[in-house]
């Protein structure tokens, strides 16, 4: 993000469709829908590894909401939790580390 002189804010922000890759997908029922007709269980995990890779090994539940375009905080708690991966704080002050996603892509 330093190469180029970009911000967070300047990121293209939600799930991208692993099909058509449009970004925008939508959770329903513990799925991801996209208007191409494609659904995925897990899209959202490449989006966590975009994040690591370009802002931080570390997500908490806010940075995730507003990266992944989620607005429940539950859904993104259960999401984050499925990942199993190392974890500090509890509460609003959890993160998690998903830095290891990358390595396991």
């Amino acid at each position: 993000m330093d190469r180029f002189g970009l911000t967070k804010n300047q990121l293209l922000k939600g799930v991208q469709c692993p099909k058509c890759n449009r970004i925008g997908m939508e959770r329903v029922h513990g799925r991801w829908f996209c208007q191409c007709k494609a659904e995925s269980k897990d899209a959202h995990i490449n989006g966590l590894r975009d994040y690591a890779l370009l802002i931080n090994n570390w997500i908490s539940n806010k940075d995730a909401r507003d990266f992944l375009n989620i607005e429940n905080r539950e859904v993104t708690r259960y999401l984050l939790s499925q990942l199993k991966v190392p974890t500090t704080g509890k509460g609003k002050g959890a993160k998690y580390n998903i830095g290891d996603l990358v390595i396991s892509s």
